[in-house]
């Protein structure tokens, strides 16, 4: 880092200001993706294709932050993890704030978040692989990975949960234009933290890489264990992410015209639900590996897609919506603790120098199938409906899940 730097500071000081910082961004990014993704909905309802108009949305996104991600090794070893981070979130909220503004000052919110999208995720992408060490470093006495991240990840839930909530209501209201603002606003804590202060605990820059993606390529084959988390990743990428990300077109398929209810209480719900990754990592390591865990957690996060699928056929809407709080929680604390043991897994299986490595390629995975699964999503959804996706789709990653596990070592 350049600059004036801040004093060392304490193990507990500095990872309780990362931990508010990533809360409070954690929560901008709650608003700003529901209001994002609502208003495209919202917009593309009249023509019958929400999702898929929200699906390619969002994989506009992944798609650049995919094409990023490889690259954002060798950048961060030249200029730095801590600079790349921070000049990768400064890019992302000046860029939420640039929409905001736009869509407040009358231009069309589609318009608007198609253009931004790809921008967007060459932020996201400059930051992703980082985040997980950088973490680590901040929160040095949770110990492992896996642990460090369900840890991150329970504190980030009340702000995630607040922020779905926000949304929702900024949503109903119809203020997109705020939400973008509101994003760019609660990123910046974070960035001022990583800036300013350093982590208790060590972090070791990561080695260059002239030739990025045959890099990736050449450690996922030479590896098993990460391999088979890659296409764990990709798996849940394809199967288990959409709903997460389509909560809207879903909840309006399910129960057309009850935005704020469904679609906040359900996103909460899914954001609440973190509060319980360091359970159910825990549980699913006692006497698991963190990748055999990773992908029983796939398939039961499959499983409560199911679930909520016969909720919205059996239920009626009073009970329906009580069952949604649990369904979410439910499907949350799955997919966020599988995500966990993913980066645990990636991580353990290669030495220090190639950690960061290692994260670039399942988020590689994760963000190229990913936008696979959105459009079969939207597409799915659009042209038979919500409940039918989710019931093929939880199928799917049952069985899936029950043919990647056959390929465990024993």
């Amino acid at each position: 880092m350049t600059g004036r730097e801040a004093p060392a500071q304490t193990e507990s000081g500095a990872g309780s200001a990362y931990t508010i910082a990533t809360a409070l961004s954690v929560g901008g990014t709650a608003v700003g993706m529901l209001v994002a993704t609502g208003a495209i909905t919202l917009a593309a309802g009249t023509a019958g294709n929400e999702g898929l108009a929200t699906a390619t949305f969002l994989a506009l996104a992944l798609v650049a932050a995919a094409v990023t991600v490889p690259h954002a090794p060798s950048l961060a070893h030249r200029f730095g993890s801590r600079r790349m981070f921070v000049v990768g979130k400064s890019t992302g909220a000046v860029l939420w704030l640039g929409g905001g503004l736009l869509i407040l000052g009358g231009a069309p919110p589609v318009a608007v978040l198609y253009c931004l999208a790809p921008l967007m995720g060459v932020a996201i992408g400059t930051t992703q692989v980082i985040t997980p060490l950088l973490t680590k470093a901040y929160l040095a006495a949770a110990g492992s990975m896996s642990a460090t991240w369900a840890r991150i990840k329970a504190f980030s839930a009340i702000g995630a949960a607040t922020g779905a909530l926000g949304g929702g209501v900024l949503l109903n209201a119809g203020t997109f234009g705020w939400g973008l603002v509101l994003n760019s606003a609660l990123t910046l804590p974070l960035i001022v933290v990583v800036w300013r202060i350093d982590p208790a605990g060590s972090f070791q820059e990561p080695r260059p890489s002239e030739r990025a993606w045959r890099d990736i390529r050449t450690l996922v084959r030479s590896n098993r264990a990460l391999r088979l988390a890659f296409i764990n990743a990709s798996l849940v990428s394809v199967v288990v992410a959409p709903p997460l990300l389509l909560v809207v077109p879903i909840t309006n398929d399910l129960r057309p015209g009850a935005v704020l209810v469904g679609a906040g209480i359900l996103r909460a719900s899914l954001y609440l639900g973190e509060f319980l990754v360091p359970l159910v990592v825990r549980r699913s390591t006692r006497q698991r590996s963190d990748l055999e865990g990773s992908i029983l957690t796939g398939a039961g996060a499959a499983a409560v897609l199911v679930l909520l699928a016969l909720t919205a056929l059996i239920l009626t809407r009073g009970v329906e919506l009580v069952a949604w709080v649990a369904i979410g929680i439910g499907l949350g604390s799955l997919r966020y603790g599988s995500r966990a043991m993913t980066v645990g897994t990636a991580t353990d299986a290669v030495e220090p120098g190639q950690q960061v490595h290692a994260i670039a390629a399942i988020s590689v995975a994760a963000q190229l199938a990913a936008p696979v699964g959105l459009l079969l999503w939207g597409l799915c959804i659009d042209g038979l409906s919500a409940t039918t996706a989710l019931l093929a789709f939880g199928a799917v990653g049952i069985a899936s899940a029950g043919l990647l596990r056959a390929r465990l070592p024993r």
